[in-house]
Order: structure tokens, then sequence, then C-alpha cells
């Protein structure tokens, strides 16, 4: 068959004359009309097969509803005769026009001058047939049936090969290269995996069109699609592009690189999966959401991605990474300008009762991203048409805790963070002030408190510092208030801020008080310390946190080995400062007890009366962490229980200066560690 950009090449010279003013009689008559193309390279199209080639009148012609144009096939039949195809097909009625002119706009066809052209494969034909056949069926006005009569003959004559093979394939499930296109009518749904970021989910997406190659010998099928996501203000359309490798001869359509909703084996019940996630995400995703994801699966910050198995605490917020990063523009879906205007403006309706899930529910006031008006708003233009649900991403964005980095999360994985008191209880210090800085911090986080400062907005944040030597459990204690109270913690390592710390610093306050998150600033000391004329660059560094915490909201916990390196000013605006002295033999003992308490019984093989010889070690929390982790790591594939023989051989290589005279020293733990 001639290739469709020859046939487009070719001059109909019996097109219609646009400057004739009686036009009347074009496509009037039920009938079609076969033109063939003139051998010898004229450019004509011909009304009989080559060579009787009479000269008809033009009104004649004109006349016909359809026309139907051969094109030469490059190779000749078995009996060496010229055998031709068709390669295009225009529509001239104006009674098909009517009936449709909407069904084939979303082929991105139109009657141009009355005119609708069609080129092979005409696919807008194709996937239209059954609506012209019951349009046939339903009409009343006897013309209109006759047009759609002769149409339907000439889909049949000419598709009906292509027809015929689409649907024997498909009672096996099956499809052909040459056929894909077939199983993808505009506007319909597919699914495909979702591989980028080292995700792997389901994404649906609506058919937009095929890509046409360029290649004569195309090695894919190539779609384009749109899909829904969450731009952090709006629900939008966003652009996909997939694609599926050549293969030869059949393949099951659900072994497919994207296979259409219906044909799924699990269908229906993928599309209720599909639209119960996308209603997660209206419901839950839209302010910033602290969770846990059971591994991260990777990160915008460029090269491949990065997939863990452990658990992660991340912050879902579409609104912040946005300002990040500009990967989530689109148009918005169609629906909000439909939205009534008492639901455009947030009054009273049904959309108020939406239950919203976010990291500070009780104090949403403070979250600087879109209003609870702006949510109905979204979730209503969502569901005034369900399939939306279906189309919505499944890709979330989020902000990773342990690596500070912006990233991309499977939303499948992410649960809510719930509150834990097992840190708390487990860490050796005075119950009564862990009873107190808890409910502090709980009760800062959970309301708005009355601004007592003389100007407005000044002094509201929460100042704690933590003071004491090395692994006495200043990081823990920040990490179990946050797990008792369910909230955020952003730990900052001090060297990390630079080479701008001032401004870095900045931003992150910024964050925290965003979030709700309880900020961490480990070593304080090192960019905190006391102002004096030989360390101007510290008199900046100073004055700058000074500035950004006088009107800072949230709560900040800061960690030192020594207090009195801290500069007075800071010192002077905490409002807790908790000292963490060494242990004595006493604590020590019950720091081993409870983390020994905390693992499987038979993985150790401890008396009280070893743990109590253990607690005469001269070891820090940190140490003793560092002990138990190299000694369960050294036999764990002994399938025995450790013993204290076990302990003290890792002792002798890991801490070997550690005195062990039965006397309190100095060492100093208030740690329970954490595997």
């Amino acid at each position: 068959m001639a290739s469709p950009t020859r046939v487009d090449a070719v001059l109909h010279r019996f097109l219609p004359n646009r400057q004739r003013k009686n036009r009347e009689h074009v496509g009037k008559i039920a009938s079609r009309k076969i033109w063939y193309e003139a051998e010898d390279d004229s450019n004509e199209w011909v009304e009989w097969t080559p060579p009787t080639l009479p000269e008809p009148k033009r009104v004649k012609f004109e006349g016909h509803a359809v026309h139907v144009y051969m094109t030469r096939d490059q190779k000749n039949d078995f009996s060496n005769n010229t055998t031709y195809s068709a390669s295009k097909i225009t529509i001239n009625s104006p009674y098909l026009r009517e009936e449709l002119e909407e069904v084939i706009k979303k082929y991105d066809v139109s009657f141009k001058n009355g005119v609708a052209t069609f080129s092979y494969p005409f696919k807008p034909l194709f996937f239209s047939r059954e609506v012209i056949r019951e349009k046939a069926i339903a009409t009343n006005d006897e013309n209109t049936r006759e047009h759609l009569k002769i149409l339907w003959d000439v889909i049949e004559e000419v598709l009906g090969d292509t027809i015929d093979a689409a649907e024997e394939l498909e009672k096996d499930e099956s499809i052909s290269f040459d056929l894909l296109w077939t199983l993808f009518p505009h506007g319909s749904m597919a699914t495909a995996p979702e591989f980028r970021f080292g995700i792997n989910a389901t994404r649906c997406f609506r058919v937009k069109e095929h890509i046409k190659s360029k290649d004569k010998n195309p090695k894919v099928f190539k779609l384009r699609g749109t899909y829904v996501a969450f731009n952090g203000s709006k629900f939008v359309v966003r652009m996909i592009s997939m694609h599926i490798n050549k293969f030869h001869g059949t393949k099951k359509i659900s072994q497919l690189e994207a296979v259409p909703l219906r044909s799924r084996p699990d269908y229906p019940e993928i599309e209720h999966q599909l639209k119960k996630r996308g209603q997660r995400v209206v419901d839950e995703f839209q302010t910033a959401f602290y969770a846990v994801h059971s591994r991260h699966v990777g990160n915008q910050g460029g090269g491949n991605a990065v997939v863990e198995s452990s658990d992660e605490l991340v912050i879902i917020d579409h609104y912040k990474y946005s300002q990040e990063r500009d990967d989530l523009k689109g148009s918005p879906i169609a629906g909000y300008e439909d939205l009534p205007s008492k639901q455009r403006s947030g009054d009273e309706g049904e959309a108020s009762s939406l239950k919203l899930v976010d990291i500070a529910s009780k104090s949403r006031g403070a979250y600087d991203g879109i209003s609870d008006d702006d949510i109905r708003k979204n979730r209503n233009a969502v569901l005034l048409n369900e399939e939306n649900l279906t189309l919505i991403s499944p890709i979330v964005f989020g902000f990773s805790l342990a690596n500070k980095k912006w990233g991309a999360y499977d939303i499948e994985y992410i649960r809510p963070v719930s509150s834990s008191d097992e840190a708390i209880n487990h860490l050796v210090f005075d119950p009564k002030k862990k009873e107190l800085l808890s409910a502090l911090v709980d009760n800062h986080l959970q309301t708005s408190k009355q601004n007592s400062d003389v100007i407005n907005g000044k002094g509201q944040g929460l100042l704690v510092l933590l003071s004491g030597p090395p692994g006495t459990g200043k990081t823990l204690m920040a990490e179990a208030i946050a797990a008792k109270t369910g909230t955020p913690l952003y730990t900052v390592d001090m060297s990390a801020l630079l080479p701008n710390p001032a401004e870095r610093l900045k931003t992150i306050m910024q964050l925290t008080t965003s979030w709700k998150a309880i900020l961490l600033l480990d070593e304080a000391d090192l960019y905190l310390q006391k102002r004096s004329a030989a360390k101007l660059d510290m008199i900046e560094q100073v004055s700058a946190f000074l500035s950004e915490l006088e009107y800072f909201g949230g709560v900040i916990f800061l960690t030192t080995n020594d207090s009195n390196l801290i500069d007075r000013a800071v010192i002077s605006r905490v409002h807790v400062h908790l000292q963490f002295s060494p242990l004595d033999a006493t604590r020590r003992s019950q720091v081993w007890t409870s983390f020994i308490s905390r693992l499987p019984p038979k993985q150790f093989e401890i008396s009280k009366e070893q743990i109590e010889s253990l607690s005469k070690w001269k070891l820090n929390g940190r140490e003793i962490r560092n002990m138990l982790r190299t000694t369960i790591t050294w036999r764990s594939k002994d399938q025995r229980p450790i013993t204290l023989d076990d302990l003290d051989n890792i002792l002798a290589i890991t801490y070997p200066n550690a005195g062990n005279d039965g006397k309190d020293t100095d060492a100093s733990v208030n740690e329970l560690i954490d595997l």
C-alpha cells in the first residue's frame, strides 16, 4: 500500500470549488464514490480503474456523501495485476456532519469546508464504528439513516479485515504488534507500571494519542496520555508517554507494557483499588503529612534512585515541594470553573465534612500551605468526575528527615506516624523532668498560647537546652519527646549549615515552623559560641540566630557538651535547661537491663548478677550501643545466645582502655540504645 504521505501529496482535481456559490448539492446523494490513483503519476484521481479515464462532471461527483480514495499497492497480486487499497476517506455529507462532528472531534478531525478527511488506517472510523451503527439505528430521519448506512458499509469494506483480526485476537486475549493501536481508543483508560524514582507501582492514564513513528519499521509503539497529580495548590492534568516494545507473532494483552484498564484480568477490582488510592491523596495529602515510608525509593537530587529496606520518617508536602521544584506543573483538571459558588468560596456544604489528616490537625492555622477552603474546592473538583480518582498519580512528594532531601515516594508504602511512649519510658532520666518536658512540648505544639510579649509575634517559641558530656542521652531525649508527641524531629548537624549558616538555618526554621516539627540543633556550641571581637564570623552567626529566634514560633532543642561555651544572649532565652550528669554503676545497670529487655529473650543469656558486672565497665551510652551491636553482628551466624564471655571478648577489642574497678566513674550514659 502506498504510504499516507504519498496520498496526501496527490491532488484531487474534483475537490469542491470554494468560489462556487451553489453548494446545496454537495454530499446529498446517499452513496459513496471510489477514486483510483492514476497510473501515469499525473497527480490525479480517476473514476474507474485505469486505463478507462472518462471526463466526469464536477457536480456529479460532489454529490456523493462519502468518497474513498484507492492507492496503488507497491506490489501486484499473484497474477501480476495492479491492486489498490483505500488510503483516504472523505465525508462530504451534511447529514453525517451533524451526527458525527462531535464524535470525531476528539480525534483531532474536523469538517473543514464541509469535508472531513481520514487517512489510513482510519483510526477515528474504527473506534467510532459502533457509535455510527447505533446512530443509524436510533435516528428517525430517513436521509440521515441512509447516509450513516453508506458510511457503515464503507467501514465494513475498508476496515473489515482489521476488525475481524482484532476481534478474533481479542477472544484469545491476545494482540499483534501491528494491531496494538486497536486496543487504545482516544479517551480510554489504560495502566502501566510506574518505574520512575525506583518506584514499582501501577499508574493509570487516559489515552490521548498514538505517537506516529518516523521509521518505516518501528521498534516500539508509542502512546501519549494524561494523568492527574496534585501540585501543592490544585489537581492538574499532566502528560505522560508510554511505549510497548515490538514483538513478533501475538502476545497476551495482560503482558504488555501498557494494558487497557478493562482488559486487565483483575478488572474491576483494580479500578476500585485505584479509586481508593486516589481518594486517599485527596483526603490526606493536600496538607503536610508526617509519615513513615517503608522504604525510601528515590530523590530528585540526581543520580540513580536509592532503595532502602528500613523505615524512614518523611513529611509529604506537595506545597513546599513545588516551591523547590518546578516539575509538578500542569493544567487544572476540568471542573474548577463548574463548581457552585458556595463550594468555590468554601461555604458550608457537603465538602465541609472533609476529614483532614495532617501533621498538626489541632493547629492547622500555622501551616502556610493551601487553606481549608482550597482543600474543599480541590476535593469537589476531583469528585465532579470520579474517573479523576482512578487517574491520580501513585507518587507523592516529600522531605526525608533522614537525608534532608526532597524525594518521590510510593503512596502504597506511606502510613501515619503513631505516637509512642516506648523510648521515653526506657530513657534513664528523672521521670518527673521527662514528664514535665513532654507536657511543655506537647502543649506548645497543640495550642496557640496567649502571647505575653509586648510586641506581637515575638517570644512565641519554646527553647530547650540539653547539656552534658558525650553519650549521656541528650539526643535521645529529643528523639523520645518527638516520638511521644508524634511530632517530626528535624535534626541539624551544625557543620552541615556551611557555607552560609545564617541563611540555611533561617530556611530550616521556616520549614520546621510550617510543619510543627521539633528542631534539634546538635552540638550547638559550634555555632552559638560566646561572641568576642576576635571572632567576627561568630558575632554574625549568633546575631542572626537571635534575630530569627525572636520571631520563631516552634520548638528548638539545643545540645551541647558544655553550656558555658554558648553565648549568654542565647542562654538567657532558654525556657528549659536540662543537665545530663555522668551515671554511676547503678544507673548503668538500669541501661543494660532496659536494653537487653527489648531484645528477643533467646538472643541473650545474661543473668542479673552478670548485668551488675557489666555495669562496672566505664562505658557511656554510645559505647554500650556500639559494643552490643558489634557483638550481635559477630554472633548472628552462630544461632546461639550471647553470653557474658562474648561481651567481654568484644569489649577487649573495642574499648580496651575502659576500666572495671567497680567504682563510680565519670563515664556517662542516660541512654537506651535503639538498634
